[in-house]
């Protein structure tokens, strides 16, 4: 223990859900004061102990002990006016071997709840199975596509995949770890718009790779990640909006879907979407992507994000949120 090096996350809970307003791998403010908020910036709330951070600062690190503080007063008006009530926090134990090959560890979290001042290990109830779910596939969670310091706990996960943001990597879907998640297990591709799809063997490989099937088939896909009874339409008071990225530019190949904008959705359109989305794009059906879409607003919401999306869903998020208090 004593050689571990831990980063220290907290995120702040919106309202009752299970999303972040405040996610702690956010980049909100200008720390190094050159008047831009670009990457050079300190993240909101996570901090390797002992390094420097303007919210995170590290009491004491020795003999496998350490003892951090997180400073919140940025968020004190989310925090008075009840739309932060909880928090949690985690934390990415790096161990590495005499090799230097970093050891696959989970990753603790917490929540907290700031008006009780105590624990509450009882607001988040997991949706989703790790050791006999995720890690029935990938052995030991996150060695494969992040480091392994951030394994075991879906929590975790979600402290960076927050609705907050778009796919990025992934077009028409969000960076939520719901719709992420379900359009990967659909096996969407990343990044369609630096494929060269003149280039015979990138062609290919983007075709072997969208026709891979999932391990399991029919409904048993989704127990096969999902705790019983948990795979079902989101309950809207639970979950965030979220920001869903735009169609990727694609100039090698003269595809059917067109340009499709930022769009600000639902939880239902967000997680159970990212599995149809990710079918309708691999089979370029852009009637039915718009159908889809239609349907969603139609059952919900779709507000297109504009000049200044996150602008646009926190606007969203405001007035959906009202709702429910």
């Amino acid at each position: 223990m004593a050689d571990i090096v831990p980063t220290v996350l907290v995120g702040l809970y919106g309202w009752d859900t299970k999303d972040f307003i405040i996610g702690p791998h956010e980049r909100p403010f200008d720390d190094n004061g050159d008047g831009t908020i670009d990457r050079n910036d300190q993240r909101a709330l996570e901090a390797e102990v002992g390094a420097e951070h303007p919210r995170v600062t590290t009491v004491s690190a020795a003999g496998g002990k350490w003892e951090v503080v997180a400073d919140l007063s940025a968020w004190a008006d989310l925090i008075a006016d009840g739309t932060a009530k909880r928090v949690e926090i985690a934390v990415m134990p790096e161990l590495q071997d005499a090799d230097a090959v970093v050891l696959a560890l989970d990753a603790p979290s917490r929540t907290f709840d700031l008006g009780a001042n105590e624990f509450a290990d009882d607001f988040y109830s997991p949706i989703v199975k790790v050791t006999d779910g995720c890690e029935t596939c990938h052995d030991a969670l996150a060695t494969n596509y992040h480091s392994p310091d951030r394994g075991g706990n879906i929590v975790v996960c979600r402290l960076c995949h927050i609705t907050k943001s778009g796919g990025s990597h992934l077009e028409m879907q969000s960076r939520s770890i719901d719709s992420y998640v379900h359009a990967i297990h659909s096996f969407q591709a990343f990044d369609i718009g630096d494929i060269n799809f003149a280039e015979p063997v990138e062609a290919l490989h983007y075709e072997h790779h969208i026709g891979f099937p999932y391990p399991t088939h029919g409904i048993t896909d989704c127990e096969s990640c999902h705790t019983p009874g948990t795979n079902n339409v989101p309950d809207q008071s639970k979950s965030l909006p979220g920001l869903l990225s735009a169609s990727d530019a694609v100039e090698s190949w003269d595809r059917k879907i067109g340009d499709v904008p930022e769009y600000v959705t639902g939880p239902a359109s967000r997680a159970c979407g990212g599995c149809h989305r990710a079918v309708m794009i691999k089979e370029d059906e852009a009637g039915e992507l718009t159908l889809f879409n239609l349907h969603t607003k139609q059952g919900g919401y779709l507000v297109e994000g504009g000049e200044d999306a996150g602008a646009t869903l926190g606007t969203v998020i405001d007035e959906m949120m009202a709702i429910f208090k």
